[in-house]
């Protein structure tokens, strides 16, 4: 399908970007269609043959569809009770589990799997004005607990699970229910050792760490770890600096930012001069 009047297909945008801003060794190809050609060129045809010969058109859309075709369960119909969670065996209503027996070694819960609203699932770490608004992957606690576990803020803290620990810096919030604790979600740091062994850092601070995979933990149906109500253990962590590396050149970028005051990551301000 061409653009229609002066708009330009999503390739044609970035390609044009990247050529303004010397990029272009990641945009070998003119156009969308020399790129179609190079994604099926294994196949011995060109994206023109493959589409002549592997047409696809999507149905038209309709309104109240289902009065004519049903719904996609094996009745047809809105399935309070699932059809096939009972065929595979499963309880085919809601039902109510209860809370595992706690431990006192993990006083605390967690709930984990947080997004913020800087990046996008594990992504953009790496980019030096969301980095400084939101620079550290931070814990929030109540402040009875801070007390409790002996932390300030911005005091870094190790919370642990049965499954295993991630590394958090402290934020105090008096809107945080007592004995639980807020994880956020995929962090990474570029500035870290790259490798299995550094995976830039997400050894250290990924909430996949902690989340427990044992059956009082997971969804049954679908084996999805509960991101919610996990016990877990927080501990303050006296010497950071076995993990906290030399700054590579994404952290020395925000740094720059800083010093020429386009950022300030203390107030988690960005574009804003320091004056």
């Amino acid at each position: 399908m061409r653009p229609q009047a002066e708009c330009r297909n999503v390739y044609d945008l970035w390609r044009g970007l990247a050529l303004r801003m010397g990029l272009e060794d990641g945009f070998p190809w003119e156009n969308v269609e020399s790129l179609l050609d190079f994604r099926v060129a294994a196949l011995g045809m060109t994206f023109s043959e493959f589409a002549e010969r592997h047409a696809y058109h999507m149905r038209k859309l309709e309104f109240k569809k289902y009065e004519k075709t049903s719904f996609a369960t094996p009745s047809g119909k809105v399935e309070l009770k699932s059809a096939v969670l009972e065929g595979l065996g499963y309880d085919p209503l809601p039902y109510y589990r209860a809370e595992p027996k706690t431990d006192p070694a993990f006083p605390y819960m967690a709930f984990m799997g947080v997004r913020e609203d800087e990046y996008f699932q594990t992504g953009h770490r790496h980019i030096a004005s969301l980095r400084a608004r939101n620079p550290e992957p931070e814990i929030f606690l109540h402040p009875d607990d801070a007390a409790a576990v002996g932390v300030k803020e911005q005091d870094w803290v190790r919370l642990s699970t049965t499954q295993g620990s991630c590394k958090l810096r402290t934020a105090i919030r008096e809107d945080m229910a007592k004995g639980l604790v807020r994880v956020p979600h995929g962090w990474w740091k570029p500035e870290m050792a790259q490798g299995k062994e550094g995976l830039s850092g997400a050894w250290d601070f990924a909430d996949a760490q902690i989340c427990p995979d044992d059956a009082d933990y997971l969804d049954l149906e679908q084996g999805i770890p509960h991101l919610k109500g996990a016990p877990c253990a927080v501990h303050k962590i006296a010497d950071i600096t076995t993990w906290q590396t030399a700054a590579a050149p994404a952290y020395e970028l925000i740094l720059h930012e800083q010093r020429k005051g386009l950022i300030r990551c203390d107030q988690k301000v960005c574009g804003r001069p320091t004056g």
